[in-house]
């Protein structure tokens, strides 16, 4: 087979088309989905960073990539009992910028039908903390360690942001 000028600037042009399809994809299919959010907290508690002394006010999730397998993040934090009495303690989502379905298990926020974003609270042997209704005992002086698990299944095409504020109650025992 002869390379002639017109085979040479087809197979440039294939080649030239394929370097710039790929390109667009990697730039395209990196966008991340950042997740900002607050810690909010309402009687005789205090939650700490997982370093158990930095008060955690604020919370970003490193980006996330998205695609199958999902993306997933715990970071530790700790809940103390900073009251004169032992604390029941319960929590949820008070604001955020989706809708969150509350579930047995946690939140999970649902678009077109397909899962896309869910929220657990767990302490280290999987033992989800069911939001607004099951209460975590915090004797006096006492500290609790738990999780925050988010994970994000939705597509890595898409560059977004979401925000929600966690807010942990306490009553007395």
């Amino acid at each position: 087979m002869k390379l002639t000028k017109k085979r040479l600037g087809l197979i440039a042009l294939v080649v030239a088309l394929a370097i710039g399809n790929i390109t667009f994809a990697l730039l395209y299919m990196t966008r991340d989905v950042n997740i900002t959010g607050g810690i909010s907290t309402i009687g005789s508690i205090e939650v700490y960073q997982d370093d158990g002394v930095t008060i955690l006010t604020s919370f970003d999730y490193e980006n996330f990539t998205g695609g199958v397998p999902q993306s997933l993040y715990g970071p530790s934090f700790f809940i103390n009992n900073t009251g004169n009495q032992p604390m029941y303690v319960y929590w949820n989502i008070s604001t955020g910028s989706i809708a969150w379905e509350n579930t047995s298990t946690g939140y999970h926020y649902r678009e077109a039908a397909v899962m896309k974003y869910q929220f657990h609270i767990r302490n280290g042997t999987d033992d989800w903390w069911v939001p607004n209704t099951e209460a975590r005992i915090i004797p006096v002086d006492q500290t609790i360690s738990e999780e925050m698990i988010l994970s994000y299944s939705g597509s890595n095409k898409t560059a977004e942001t979401i925000s929600f504020t966690v807010t942990f109650y306490a009553k007395d025992a």
